[in-house]
């Protein structure tokens, strides 16, 4: 690819490596609490309401990490050209990544997107028991 760009301008992650206090990370798509309360403690989390918002914010640096529990296939195509093309790091939550995975229109998936693939292992191991 050739990079991701916004007005012209090229634009990345943040480059985030660690989960903590000022790591502003997105949680979506689920309403067990229980399971996301780790981030919550951890990190500085908001909810936008907007999947393309969140992974554009992403791709550009504003935002770190992103997470959604009930994520719609159809939304994940652009999103995850948008993500690699800028360096983020986008799999499942349990870390299969979506390079291979065959496209159906209807599926929803748990996505775990970050800056790097070190911020996103912080983020897995937070989230799925041991």
């Amino acid at each position: 690819g050739e990079g991701c760009y916004e007005d012209e301008r090229r634009v990345g992650t943040s480059g985030k490596l660690t989960l903590e206090k000022n790591t502003l990370m997105i949680v979506d798509g689920t309403s067990d609490i229980h399971v996301m309360l780790p981030l919550y403690e951890r990190a500085w989390v908001r909810n936008y309401g907007s999947a393309a918002f969140h992974i554009a914010g992403l791709s550009s640096g504003i935002f770190d990490a992103y997470v959604h529990m009930n994520h719609k296939a159809h939304e994940l195509g652009a999103a995850y050209l948008f993500l690699k093309e800028a360096g983020g790091y986008l799999t499942t939550v349990e870390g299969e990544p979506f390079d291979h995975k065959p496209y159906v229109f209807d599926e929803v998936h748990k996505i775990l997107a970050a800056a790097t693939p070190e911020l996103a292992r912080e983020i897995r191991n937070a989230i799925t028991p041991s």
